[in-house]
């Protein structure tokens, strides 16, 4: 009985991993989104550069790592930290 309960966490954790895949990728092809992203980093104190797309790795509470293609952003000056 413990064995069927462990195998019945492992599957659920992985669809749980697996729609979280699924929605992240689908917000993120959104242009809606894109636009907010390009606003917020021209709204940001210190200048923000666009490194263009890239792939990012995202750990979910449940489920396995997956890789995502977005914009990327960083900052324009190397230490310029935020206090």
């Amino acid at each position: 009985m413990l064995a069927m309960e462990r195998d019945v966490v492992a599957l659920t954790d992985r669809l749980a991993g697996a729609m979280i895949a699924q929605m992240t990728t689908k917000a993120l092809e959104d242009p809606l989104l894109r636009d907010e992203g390009k606003q917020m980093s021209r709204s940001q104190p210190q200048r923000m550069k666009n490194v263009g797309i890239r792939s990012v790795t995202i750990q979910p509470v449940r489920g396995e790592a997956f890789a995502v293609k977005t914009t990327y952003y960083h900052r324009k000056k190397k230490g310029s930290t935020p206090s």
